[in-house]
This record gives structure tokens, sequence and C-alpha cells, in this order.
């Protein structure tokens, strides 16, 4: 009942996102060949030129692929490809990325402005999905814009080829996209800032869903959002969230971190309301993929009441482990034990629900061995949380683990 009722207090802006589309698109369809620049907003531009653009069921649907940038130029591709999977300096002056490595989330410039998914393995080796639409076939490289691991350095870096394409619409709409082997150190399954996934989601809701992805936010890297999944079809889902051009492939998982599949498109057609976004589950993504298996993070190793373990793909002893959070439920404070293999940097900060930062429980170096961090219910500005479900996230030595908790008033 409290997904309904949420997701009716989006209607009125939803509405008025369909009657833009309606007086945006007369007539017979429109062949787009125009794109937007990632983070442009629905009612800023004329829909009917968005690229790949079609009717959907009474309505249309319209691909959240962003252009390339403009400081991404033929010279710089040229000197990126020829690299061959060593990373290339990014310029400066440009927005920086918040992502590590390659991992659910990280950032594609080309050929698209788009974001990528899961991580997928087939006989030792990676691949990493994003949108059928965000490649034109396969064999084209993709390049990312990321964080090298262990520097707050900015790069650009040829992951590797698309080896696997479907651009078919809402509910068939997945490419996967092979992962050089030099760049497996680089690699990690769990998700930027929201975590999971932890095997896939098989039910038909209703069900909150989070995604993250770089269609808004720009310049402080990619934002999480969430919102109620209302629609839930064999091969397609349809959710009420914040998304636009730059947001296609994004990862999208349900609360208890179960892979939903990915973010592909807009949807103004009222036989969805309340549902705006839509995309490809992730059962028809693993068809696509025909082989390749889902990755998963590696706090997925924990039971509910068992430490999570963050490891690196291929490496050997855990370098850090993340305890549920106690009490839970709690009527106040929180309490939050990680072991770490060595000294390091950490970052432990509360979200709630709705991917909102609502605390920083520590920043900074800790030594190695068991640590405890308190939270007192309280937000950044002081104020007494809310009840709900937060989760505690942890990023140390290029990994990002979390658990979620309960807060009751």
């Amino acid at each position: 009942m409290n997904a309904m009722k949420n997701s009716k207090s989006l209607v009125h802006s939803i509405v008025a996102m369909v009657v833009l589309a309606s007086t945006q698109f007369p007539g017979a369809a429109a062949k787009a060949e125009g794109m937007f620049p990632v983070g442009t907003a629905a009612n800023t531009v004329d829909l009917q030129n968005a690229r790949g653009a079609v009717p959907y069921e009474g309505g249309w649907a319209i691909p959240l692929a962003g252009e390339r940038p403009a400081w991404y130029t033929s010279e710089l591709e040229q000197q990126v490809l020829a690299a061959g999977g060593t990373p290339v300096a990014a310029p400066t002056d440009i927005p920086l990325p918040s992502e590590i490595g390659i991992r659910p989330g990280s950032w594609m410039i080309a050929p698209y402005g788009c974001t990528m998914n899961f991580v997928f393995t087939r006989n030792g080796g990676f691949a990493i999905g994003t949108a059928g639409h965000c490649v034109d076939k396969l064999g084209q490289h993709v390049v990312l814009l990321t964080l090298a691991p262990g520097t707050q350095n900015p790069v650009l870096v040829d992951i590797g080829t698309a080896i696997a394409r479907h651009e078919n619409g809402i509910g068939d709409d997945f490419a996967l996209v092979s992962i050089n082997p030099v760049l497996n150190p680089w690699v990690s399954a769990t998700t930027a800032v929201i975590a999971g996934p932890c095997n896939q989601y098989t039910g038909f809701g209703p069900e909150t869903v989070w995604h993250y992805g770089h269609g808004l936010g720009i310049g402080t890297g990619g934002t999480p959002r969430a919102g109620v999944a209302l629609t839930w079809k064999k091969d397609a889902y349809g959710w009420d969230s914040p998304a636009i051009f730059g947001d296609s492939g994004s990862p999208v998982r349900v609360t208890d971190l179960e892979a939903a599949g990915d973010l592909t498109h807009l949807v103004v057609d009222t036989k969805w309301l309340p549902s705006v976004i839509a995309g490809t589950r992730i059962g028809k993504m693993l068809q696509i993929a025909n082989g390749w298996s889902l990755v998963n993070s590696p706090l997925c190793t924990a039971g509910l009441g068992a430490p999570a373990v963050a490891t690196d793909i291929g490496a050997g002893a855990p370098m850090v482990m993340v305890e549920r959070p106690e009490p839970s439920p709690t009527v106040g404070s929180v309490r939050v034990k990680l072991a770490l293999a060595k000294a390091t940097d950490v970052e432990a900060r509360i979200f709630d629900i709705r991917g909102r930062a609502m605390a920083t429980l520590y920043r900074g170096a800790l030594p190695g061995g068991t640590q405890i961090l308190n939270w007192d219910g309280k937000t950044r500005d002081g104020s007494m949380a809310p009840a709900g479900v937060y989760f505690v996230q942890v990023q140390a030595d290029q990994n990002v683990i979390g658990s979620k908790f309960v807060l009751v008033r």
C-alpha cells in the first residue's frame, strides 16, 4: 500500500510529461537522428528529435543515450584506441567521475554517453553490460571515463568491444562488452554507491528499485535514484524515478540487492502510468549474453546475520569485512563493526532508501584490524532521521560494500 501511495504522489509530474510528449509527437513516427547532451532534461528539448524514438503501445519510447562529450575529440579517440587498454590521462577541466575502475555504474563516454551495468563472467574472462542502443554494432570499442584504482586520477580507457547486442526496444535492449584481460585487476562486481547485485530478481513486484546512472549530477559523477516499480512483464519492467539522457544502460536492483535489469527508455504512454522509466529484465539480459553468468557483489557471500566480505576478483584473502549493523531494528543509534586486512583509507556513509546520503560515519585512515563505527541516528544537519530502511556503505581499498538496517521511531 505504501508503494502505491508513493507512486500516486508522482502522477501529476508524470501526466505533465505525457502531455509534453503528446504535443511533440504529432502524426507519424519521427525518425530521430540527433542526440542530446548527457543530463539534458526532457522539458527543455523537442523529444521528437531524440535518436531512436519510436511508437510504443499507444505512446512513445525514447532511448536515454546521450551524445559523446565535445571534449572527446577524434584525435583523443585515436590516442585512446591506439593505447590498447592502457589508460590515457583525461583532459583537465572535465567532469570528474566518482567511480573507481570498471564496475556497475561506470561512465561510458564513447560511442555514446551511457552507463555500464553488471559484470558477467565466462571461462575466467569478464564482460560488462550496457544498453543495446549504446553501441552501434558488434566489435565496436567502448571507452570509459573512470578513476584509476589506487589513485584519484581520471583516465580514459578502451575496455574492449561489444560481443553481444540486441536493440529491439523495451524488454530486448542490452549489449555485452568484453573486458580486455589486462584490465581484470580493475574489475569490481559491486555497483557504485547502491551496492549489489546479489543474484537475480525473478518476481513481479511491486518493488522499490534503485538505479545508478549518469543522466543527472553532471560534474559530480553518477547519482543513485530510487522509485517504485509497479509494471513487471516477462522481459520488461517499469518504474517511476528521475532519469534522462545518459542513464541508458544503468544497473537496477531491488531492495534486497537482487539484480532487476537495466534502464533503457523513457516511456510516455498512459498505459504505463505511473511507470515512466523502463528497461530489460535481468533474465532476458542473460539470454542475450548467451552463456555468460552474472557476477555477484562480494557482500553476497554473507547471510543476513553474517559479515559481508569484500575480496578483489581473482585475489586471495578478503580485504574488508563488514558485519550487519546492530541492532536492527533500532530505535536510535546503530553500531557497525568492520575488519580491515591492512591500514587503509575508509569512508563510511549512511544512505536512505531513496539513495540520499544522510550522514558520514567516518572519513580518513584507519589501522588494520577490527574497528567500530557508530551512528547516533541523526542526519548531517543534526535532525533525527525518520523511521525507515537505511544502508551503511563502506568504501575501503577500492571496495564498496554495504548492508541494510531498519530504524523505527
